[in-house]
């Protein structure tokens, strides 16, 4: 199973930082950034992770789902390890530390760049048909 962001992202406009596409913006006010971005999302499962749901349901993982009895879930072994991987090869996360209003300049960033995968707090007309989309493909 070959991952590909193209085919992922052909129905959504990705925004572009110095050169880069940004398809998601998230802060970490307690966790570290270590422990959130690189546990949670690059190397965690899906059951903790809203990025890798998003990703997951992007290529229709559907029938990969392993539920809790909290009715949280994550993806088979198998789809959770290529996640992992892709992840690895083809993304990279932008640090920007602040001491004060992170959760305002967050909803600022997500507003103004209005990332495919951010799907709380984004009120941008760019991109919500996407989301929507991806919103039914994660239930």
């Amino acid at each position: 199973m070959q991952l590909s962001i193209q085919h992922l992202f052909i129905n959504a406009e990705v925004p572009m930082f110095k050169g880069y596409p940004v398809l998601y913006i998230g802060i970490s006010e307690s966790q570290g950034l270590r422990a959130r971005d690189y546990k949670n999302h690059f190397t965690g499962t899906a059951r903790k992770s809203t990025l890798r749901k998003s990703l997951g349901a992007l290529h229709e993982w559907r029938d990969m789902r392993v539920y809790f009895r909290d009715r949280k879930y994550k993806f088979n072994a198998i789809c959770e390890e290529k996640l992992s991987s892709w992840m690895k090869d083809n993304l990279m996360i932008f640090y920007w530390l602040v001491d004060e209003n992170i959760g305002e300049i967050e909803n600022k960033l997500i507003n103004e760049f209005s990332p495919p995968l951010n799907l709380a707090k984004n009120r941008s007309p760019i991109n919500r048909t996407f989301r929507a989309e991806l919103k039914k493909l994660r239930r």
